[in-house]
């Protein structure tokens, strides 16, 4: 039997990292430009919008399809796997 070594909360194999040119264009023609602007035009708060960002958290399929939704934007054109 194999143990599995426990990854730290805010690491994942499948964090993602959000776009931003792609996801900061799209907010500046919806005449969102601050990030409290763009966090509430993509329906999250400030902080999740920052650990996005970095690519420091997984989004939750709800939030990442929300915020899509919201920006008009394809979800997969809004993430890239965070290195």
């Amino acid at each position: 039997m194999h143990d599995t070594p426990t990854l730290p909360h805010s690491v994942t194999a499948e964090t993602w990292r959000l776009r931003w040119d792609i996801v900061s264009k799209r907010c500046t023609a919806l005449e969102a430009h601050t990030d409290d602007e763009r966090a509430a035009l993509m329906g999250i708060s400030r902080a999740t919008l920052d650990r996005w960002r970095r690519g420091t958290h997984a989004a939750s399929s709800k939030r990442e399809r929300r915020a899509a939704e919201r920006l008009g934007l394809p979800r997969d054109a809004m993430w890239e796997r965070a290195s």
